[in-house]
């Protein structure tokens, strides 16, 4: 342990955080190496042959999480938040085994001596520096990773476990740089022509005024065309590549929603008429509040003016032992009494230092400010709220009630511009009081919280409601849709694909559905689910697993497109070869106006989103009628009757513009293509 106690002491609280880190992610090391438990662990995923078993994918994700809380400070055990860390965790698997063997095959590698910059050069990789960097500054030095690399080959018992974080880090360093290279050499390949050019340039400076006429095909009775299956099926192989689909299972599914009942009311209103009296008899309210309520019980402070009127003439009045409540709101009961009242400031101001648990430190910097010492050149050289310390130390103005307890306790017995010193818990603080409110009244309120709620009778009756439901609707969609009419209760819907943490309208803890409707067969029905306290019970109507979308799932989408194809043929011979009078009096409609309209717009009055007929107004020179125009909502011809020229856009901004633009769209593209060329079985939804 030599090497780890030389570190703590030499370099640092970051090295230790980097050793702690290389403890964290040896396991996951690890498991890359072996394959996790081999055959009796299952498959997660396989990304171009290379499987990922459960311990693979799990080690990984522990790892992204505790690096992403590491690194932040944040707390990421929210349903949210490990949403987030699964696609992170994914992202790094595909980048690992789907992204980085794609730059071996096309040549792409890093040299000795590339390898070295990213290490110590001018421009160190962003990887090495968050991970060798000082956690509490952010600054960074090749001195540390030479620190670091000698403990680790003076330790014996950690030196190998480092040594392998070491390689990680580089590893990753050298994939993030080949990944940089493949990017250049891909939008180095992209350029805009002058063509190009010129067309963003006249895009940007012409502006179009003139006249439309058309219809939308929503004014034509579709009795008046005729769409066969057949033309529905060609625009299916036609434009199959539209249909690219994701795995995905339709559901159906009904909610038996637990209320509580008549009786369940009553009952919380019995018991809380017995809150009420124990509440008032007892000589330590808040201890009591705590034990009875149940939603947490606010310990602050606060002034009348922040209090109910009833609840202020209590606070502030001759009897502050009286009891308020029980009232009901928004089926909540709550019963409130007064445990202390005292004068505090509205808000206070402190700058402060911060240390590690280090007693003697805090005491030496205490005893020296309070001598007249430089707070603020003390905090930037010593505190490790790097943030305040660049401040001198300063928090800024905050509410009273905003400061932990152990703070607040000290605060109470201090004045402005004295010192002391408080414990935070994982460190100790040095505290200037910069500005003090005149304290005023205020009032420590405990409240009991008692929501009415399900009693575990009527939760056992609605399930057993669900149960029967259940046992009744077994076997196909058909009987399930049956056993939904019977006990009159609607079914609703969703779909759902494999990646998807939850059910749009049911809560967060619905993964549980998504995950066995992958595991199910269409008609069967699920076990009873419980979703934020309801029980559900879902039946899987349709499975989708193929590439593309067939066309009996996707001729609904596609019949509206070819029927109002079908209308622009009708509409196309009415307006074809005419001015723009003789189609308005052909259609019988009225003329309409379009003005300020640009090549990069988007919308035109009379017609609404229009971006066919925008380009066929771009491409129409001034009295030019234009051709028939099929766009989004219906058939149209333009003529221009003005064009003005004006000065937003030059040549070299446009180059630029576009230029960035197509390495932008070149960026985003190619790893997409990478993922495209490889062989990925994703069954995370099994397990997650």
């Amino acid at each position: 342990m030599a090497g780890l106690n030389t570190l703590r002491t030499k370099g640092g609280l970051f090295l230790t955080f980097v050793i702690g880190i290389a403890l964290l992610l040896f396991v996951v090391s690890l498991a890359f190496e072996n394959g996790g438990m081999g055959g009796q662990d299952p498959k997660v995923a396989e990304i171009n042959g290379e499987k990922i078993t459960y311990t693979h994918y799990q080690d990984t994700f522990d790892a992204v999480q505790n690096n992403l809380s590491t690194m932040s400070g944040q707390d990421y055990s929210s349903a949210e938040a490990q949403d987030a860390v699964h696609n992170v965790t994914w992202q790094q698997l595909l980048n690992q085994y789907a992204i980085a063997p794609g730059f071996d095959k096309m040549g792409i590698v890093v040299s000795e001596a590339e390898r070295i910059e990213l290490i110590s050069g001018e421009y160190v990789s962003p990887i090495v520096r968050s991970a060798f960097g000082d956690p509490t500054t952010g600054q960074f030095s090749p001195e540390y990773i030479v620190e670091y690399l000698n403990a680790a080959a003076a330790d014996q018992q950690y030196g190998p476990l480092m040594m392998q974080r070491y390689d990680m880090v580089v590893r990753d360093a050298q994939v993030q740089r080949e990944m940089e290279k493949y990017v250049g050499l891909v939008a180095k390949g992209m350029f805009v022509n002058d063509l190009e050019i010129a067309a963003g340039v006249t895009a940007a400076n012409k502006v179009f005024t003139g006249r439309w006429v058309g219809k939308n095909y929503g004014q034509i009775a579709d009795s008046t065309v005729k769409v066969e299956k057949a033309d529905v099926e060609k625009y299916y192989n036609e434009n199959k590549k539209m249909f690219k689909q994701q795995p995905s299972r339709s559901i159906s599914y009904v909610v038996f929603e637990v209320d509580p009942t008549e009786n369940d009311r009553l009952a919380a209103a019995n018991e809380v008429e017995k809150l009420a009296v124990e509440f008032a008899a007892t000589d330590e309210p808040m201890i009591y509040a705590k034990s009875k309520s149940r939603e947490a019980v606010d310990e602050n402070y606060y002034s009348r003016t922040a209090l109910s009127e009833e609840l202020a003439a209590i606070a502030f009045g001759a009897d502050k032992s009286k009891v308020y409540g029980p009232v009901l709101e928004n089926d909540v009961y709550s019963i409130s009494r007064v445990t202390d009242v005292k004068a505090l400031p509205d808000s206070v101001a402190i700058s402060y230092i911060v240390l590690a648990q280090n007693a003697d430190k805090a005491d030496s910097i205490l005893t020296a400010v309070k001598g007249g010492a430089d707070f603020a050149a003390l905090a930037m050289q010593f505190s490790e709220d790097r943030a305040s310390a660049e401040m001198g130390g300063e928090l800024g103005t905050l509410p009273y009630s905003a400061y932990p307890e152990s703070l607040r306790v000290e605060i109470d017995k201090a004045s402005k511009g004295s010192f002391f010193k408080a414990d935070l818990g994982q460190a100790v603080c040095v505290v200037r009081v910069d500005r003090k409110d005149a304290p005023v009244m205020k009032a420590q309120v405990a409240t009991i919280t008692y929501p009415i709620i399900a009693s575990p009778t009527t939760e056992k009756e609605i399930h057993s409601i669900a149960n029967q439901f259940s046992v009744a609707a077994q076997g196909s969609v058909e009987k399930f849709n049956a056993a939904a009419a019977e006990s009159a209760v609607v079914p609703r819907t969703a779909r759902v694909a494999n990646t998807e943490r939850q059910i749009a309208g049911l809560g967060e803890d619905s993964r549980s559905i998504v995950r066995w409707a992958f595991d199910a067969k269409v008609g069967e029905v699920s076990e009873i689910f419980t979703v934020e306290g309801d029980y559900v019970v879902a039946t899987v109507t349709e499975q989708r697993d193929e590439e593309f979308a067939t066309l009996d799932q996707v001729y609904s989408q596609i019949y509206p497109v070819v029927l109002n194809n079908k209308k622009f043929e009708v509409l196309k011979a009415e307006l074809a070869g005419k001015s723009i009078e003789e189609a308005a009096a052909a259609l019988g409609v009225e003329v309409g106006v379009f003005e300020n309209v640009t090549a990069n717009g988007f919308y035109i009055d009379g017609i609404g989103i229009a971006p066919h007929t925008i380009g066929a107004i771009a491409k129409s020179a001034e009295g030019q009628v234009s051709n028939p125009i099929n766009d989004l909502t219906g058939a149209y011809i333009v003529v221009v009757d003005q064009i003005v020229e004006v000065e937003n856009q030059t040549a070299e901004k446009e180059q630029v513009r576009q230029s960035a633009m197509v390495e932008a769209q070149a960026a985003q593209r190619m790893n997409q293509a990478l993922y495209e060329g490889s062989e990925i079985e994703d069954l995370r939804v099994k397990f997650f």
